[in-house]
C-alpha cells in the first residue's frame, strides 16, 4: 500500500488514485473511484487519513498491518461465500513427500494427437541406506512418457520416454541392473488403443515384474484422461475439433501431498486433481477453456498397517465460456465406506468395485487411485538413520514384496531382491534372531 498526498489538498491518501469519479464521493471530496478488485477491503483501502505534514514510519507500519488483516479476512469471506472451506481441506503437519502427475494433450500432425505425461516425486525428509545407495531428501523420480495416438481410433502411434531420476541405479547390489532396463518393452504397446482395454494390454506387456510401477502409473493416468474426454460431458468433441499443430486440447494435473502429524502415529494426505479442456482458440490466437473440473481429497492414514482413519472429498465442475463462482459439491458421504480399509493390498480393487462403473465419478476415482501409490513413497521419509527404522517398515499386511514382484527391479529372483534377502538374513543372524 502506498501513502500519497492528495493532489488537491494537503491530506494523505491511503492509496494511489487509479481513476477519478465524475462527481465527489462520500468522505474526502477528492476520493478516487477504484476498480472492484481494489475494493476488497472497502472502507480502508481508499480511506483518507487527513494527516497534515505527512505520516511517520510508525503510523505507516500500523496502517499496512491493519490493511493486510482486513484484506485477509475479506478473502476468507469470499472463499466461504463461493463454496470454499478454510479448515476442512487443509493438510497440516511436517511435510514428508509430494508427488506430481501431469498429462498434456496437444494437436499433432494430421489426425494425430501428441501426448506427454510426467511424474515427479519429491522426498522432503528421511535418511536410509537402501540397496547400496543412501536415500535422502530430494528428487526421487523424474520420468516422462511422450508420443502420439490417433484421434480417430485411439491407437498408439509412437512411444518415447526419458528417466532422468530413478530409484535404483546400476551398482554392485543390483548386479549392474537399473530401473531403465525394461523401458524398451513399451514399444510393444504401439498399435494398442488408449481407453477401454488399454490397462489390460499395459499389464500384459509392462505390468508387475516386466516394467516400472511409476511409468505404469503415468500411462494409467494418460488412459484415464483420454477416456474422460471421450465419455465425459463433451463425448469426445474436444478430440475432434480442427486445431493448429501444437494447440492445446486438454491437461490433467494430480498432486499428492503427505505430512507427518504431530502425534507421530498418522500421516495426513491431500490429493488435488484438476482437469482442463480447451475450446478452439479465438481469432487472435488466444486460448479458451471449455471446462474446468476439480477434485479434492484429504485423508488420515495410520502408519501401522496404512489404515485409513477418515477420507473426505469434494468436487466441482465449471463450463465455459464464462467461469463464474461455483460451489463445491461434498462427496464425503460417498467415501465413508473406505474408512477402516488399508492402502495396502486390495485398496485399488475396492475403489474400482465401488466407483468403476460410474462414469460421473471417473475423476473422483482417479484421485482415489493416487492414494496407495503415493503412500508407498512415504516410508523412507520416516527413517532418520542409515539403518531402516521400524516405522519405515510398517508395510500393511497383505502387501509384502513377495510373489512375482511389483516391478522389474524388485522381481522375485532378481539380483536386487536376492542381495536384499541375503543382507536381511545376515543381519538377523548377527542380532541372534531367527531366519525365516
Amino acid at each position: 500500500m502506498w501513502l500519497n498526498r492528495c493532489s488537491k489538498c494537503p491530506n494523505v491518501m491511503a492509496s494511489k488514485p487509479l481513476e477519478r469519479s465524475p462527481a465527489p464521493r462520500r468522505g474526502h471530496p477528492h476520493r478516487p473511484t477504484f476498480p472492484v478488485s481494489h475494493q476488497l477491503a472497502s472502507g480502508f483501502w481508499s480511506r483518507c487519513y487527513s494527516v497534515q505534514g505527512g505520516v511517520s514510519s510508525v503510523e505507516r507500519r500500523k496502517y499496512k498491518l491493519r490493511f493486510r488483516k482486513v484484506l485477509s479476512l475479506r478473502f476468507c469471506q469470499l472463499g466461504t461465500q463461493y463454496g470454499g472451506s478454510k479448515m476442512q481441506f487443509q493438510v497440516s503437519g511436517e511435510p514428508a513427500h509430494t508427488r506430481c502427475l501431469a498429462v498434456a494433450l496437444t494437436q499433432g500432425a494430421g489426425a494425430s494427437i501428441d501426448y506427454r505425461a510426467d511424474i515427479l516425486d519429491l522426498r522432503k525428509a528421511g535418511l536410509m541406506g537402501l540397496a547400496g545407495r543412501i536415500a535422502t531428501a530430494g528428487i526421487i523420480h523424474k520420468m516422462e512418457v511422450r508420443g502420439a495416438f490417433s484421434s480417430e481410433t485411439g491407437a498408439l502411434e509412437r512411444v518415447e520416454w526419458d528417466q532422468s531420476h530413478v530409484m535404483h541405479e546400476a551398482n554392485r547390489v543390483t548386479n549392474g541392473e537399473c530401473c531403465r532396463d525394461p523401458m524398451q518393452r513399451l514399444e510393444a504397446l504401439v498399435g494398442t488403443g488408449i481407453g477401454e482395454g488399454f490397462v489390460a494390454d499395459l499389464k500384459l506387456h509392462f505390468g508387475g515384474p516386466l516394467g516400472c510401477t511409476h511409468v505404469n502409473t503415468l500411462l494409467h493416468e494418460l488412459s484415464a484422461t483420454v477416456r474422460q474426454l471421450r465419455e465425459g460431458p463433451g463425448k469426445g468433441e474436444s478430440l475432434r475439433l480442427a486445431r493448429a499443430p501444437g494447440e492445446r486440447i486438454a491437461s490433467r494435473s494430480v498432486f499428492f501431498d503427505a505430512n507427518f502429524s504431530d502425534d507421530g502415529a498418522t500421516i495426513s494426505i491431500g490429493v488435488r486433481l484438476t482437469d482442463a479442456c480447451y475450446a478452439q482458440q479465438d481469432d487472435q490466437g488466444n486460448e479458451r477453456l471449455a471446462s474446468h473440473d476439480e477434485v479434492r481429497l484429504v485423508a488420515d492414514v495410520e502408519l501401522t498397517g496404512w489404515k485409513l482413519r477418515e477420507v473426505l472429498g469434494r468436487e466441482r465442475s465449471r463450463r465455459g465460456p464464462e467461469f463464474g463462482p461455483e460451489a463445491w459439491r461434498d462427496r464425503s458421504d460417498a467415501l465413508r465406506g473406505l474408512a477402516g480399509r488399508s492402502l495396502g493390498g486390495g485398496f485399488t480393487r475396492s475403489c474400482l468395485e465401488e466407483f468403476g462403473d460410474r462414469p460421473a465419478d471417473a475423476q473422483l476415482l482417479s484421485a482415489l487411485l493416487c492414494l496407495a501409490p503415493g503412500m508407498t513413497q512415504v516410508g523412507v521419509a520416516l527413517s532418520v538413520s542409515l539403518a531402516p527404522s521400524s516405522s519405515s517398515g510398517t508395510r500393511p499386511v497383505g502387501s509384502p514384496l513377495a510373489g512375482p514382484g511389483p516391478c522389474y527391479m524388485l522381481r522375485a529372483g532378481g539380483p536386487l531382491m536376492e542381495n536384499l534377502d541375503s543382507s536381511r538374513r545376515l543381519s538377523s543372524l548377527e542380532s541372534g534372531g531367527e531366519v525365516d
